[in-house]
């Protein structure tokens, strides 16, 4: 259960650093960020995958990383994702760009 704990609190603190240090060119290069988020989820599951491997220190230790990258996968792909939604736009409409766009992958 502390193992837990523990990698919820690292995921959070990742989560503020890295929207502290890249937040400013998140929109700027929202393409790469938005790439870069799906490395950082596939990373993530593949150390989800191998945790099992390891001893239980180690799997701890995995296992924050993990979540740190599963944390920054999310601030990645939010963000980019903002970003091309208002380049989408047309005159103000991103809410019904978003609304739209969330429907037809709720279908799915």
């Amino acid at each position: 259960m502390l193992a837990r704990y523990i990698e919820d609190s690292v995921g959070r603190i990742a989560t503020i650093l890295f929207a502290y240090k890249f937040g400013p060119a998140l929109e700027a290069e929202c393409k790469k960020y938005r790439f870069l988020a799906d490395i950082f989820n596939d990373s993530a599951m593949v150390m989800d995958c191998l945790s099992p491997a390891f001893p239980r220190m180690a799997r701890v230790g995995l296992l924050c990383v993990s979540g740190s990258l599963r944390a920054l996968c999310g601030v990645a792909a939010g963000a980019s994702k903002a970003s091309l939604s208002v380049h989408f736009a047309k005159s103000g409409n991103v809410g019904e760009l978003n609304a739209k766009v969330e429907s037809s992958t709720a279908k799915k």
